[in-house]
């Protein structure tokens, strides 16, 4: 049945559509706007060579994937050649092809809407991409190799999403981003050192869904955190805030990181002050179901999180300072504590000797 529909697509779509299948010879016709081809593990020019000779006003370069965690290749006469000369493209897919370069020439696909790098192994992008004006999504998901964003990634004024999550060996981001307005999703902010890709610069975007806060130990000035303005963005569901060492400012630093009530999942990793801001426990996150304290090294109590009301998954991990937990993990709020927790783990608490019962028990639900 499933087959059927596809053909049946494919015939209602005429000649607007064109599926290049290896097993079927075929060309795209000048009428052409989109396709979609299933990547090979070597996908050489002759591929398309023939398929896409007259495909003037092509629209969609969509390569689908059948086998996750195999290596697909893709030749570079293809990048370098024949897809900037696709000068009407919308949408540009290159996702799990084991490509370490793009031309500059990429920039001559002015009408892109849509490119999709995630899963390759580019170190950088060309700087010519910062002149793709219609862009709105850009995906890198899983580009463990790339280090740095362009320069001048703020050109891209219609930008709205930004998906950078996996990404480990990128260094901070690009000056001037709080010129991207038009931005609602950056999966991952990586704050750099001195005074280039400060976080401050978040504070006039509208962000929504997801966000992480990476190397906040960059953050040496405690009114730059201030001026990213969290408690702002209501449409946040998930922060997630991480230090990877210490400049002995992290304290005042997540106090002011305060989000908005809004927030459904927070956390927190390698946090090294000696205790966490009153916010985090404030009764007012009523719509809070999941909490992860990870390796905040030198916190001797928890917070009050029994006070969060609808939490329902609370992971504790590595907080190897932390000797006793008792009334100030429950909270003062009135009733029982933590009345829909469903998990609860603690894990590798090296220095933990007592846990003191709330004066009623409490069970997960």
């Amino acid at each position: 049945m499933h087959d059927l529909v596809g053909d049946l697509a494919l015939w209602a779509s005429g000649d607007t559509y064109f599926r290049l299948d290896d097993k079927v010879d075929g060309k795209c016709s000048p009428k052409t706007r989109n396709s979609s081809y299933i990547s090979g593990k070597f996908d050489g020019v002759t591929k398309f060579e023939k398929a896409f000779s007259e495909a003037k006003s092509l629209r969609t370069f969509l390569p689908l994937s059948i086998s996750h965690g195999h290596e697909n290749y893709l030749t570079c006469k293809v990048t370098f050649e024949k897809l900037p000369k696709l000068e009407c493209l919308r949408v540009l897919s290159l996702n799990g092809y084991q490509i370490s370069l793009l031309p500059e020439s990429i920039g001559h696909l002015k009408h892109l809407r849509y490119l999709d790098l995630s899963h390759t192994l580019i170190t950088s992008l060309p700087e010519s991409t910062t002149t793709l004006y219609n862009l709105q999504t850009l995906i890198l998901e899983n580009c463990s190799h790339l280090k740095a964003l362009p320069a001048k990634l703020k050109n891209l004024a219609k930008l709205r999403h930004l998906n950078n999550s996996c990404v480990p060996s990128l260094g901070g981001m690009p000056p001037q981003l709080s010129q991207l307005t038009n931005l609602q999703t950056l999966s991952n902010f990586v704050v750099g050192k001195g005074n280039v890709s400060r976080v401050g610069e978040i504070g006039p975007l509208s962000l929504r869904w997801t966000l992480c806060l990476k190397r906040l130990e960059n953050v040496t000035n405690v009114e730059d955190a201030t001026r990213a303005n969290l408690l702002s963005k209501q449409g946040l569901d998930a922060l997630q805030l991480e230090w990877s060492g210490t400049d002995g400012k992290e304290s005042e630093v997540l106090d002011v990181l305060k989000p908005h009530i809004n927030l459904k999942e927070l956390i927190i990793k390698g946090y090294n002050g000696l205790e966490f801001p009153t916010w985090i426990q404030h009764p007012l996150f009523s719509e809070m179901i999941l909490v992860v304290l990870e390796n905040c090294k030198k916190c001797r109590f928890l917070p009050a999180l029994g006070q969060l009301h609808s939490l329902k998954q609370l992971f504790i991990k590595g907080m190897s300072s932390v000797e006793s937990v008792g009334p100030e993990f429950y909270g003062k709020a009135e009733g029982l504590p933590f009345p829909v927790l469903e998990t609860l783990e603690f894990k590798n608490m090296e220095d933990w000797k007592e846990w003191f019962p709330w004066e009623m028990e409490f069970s997960l639900a």
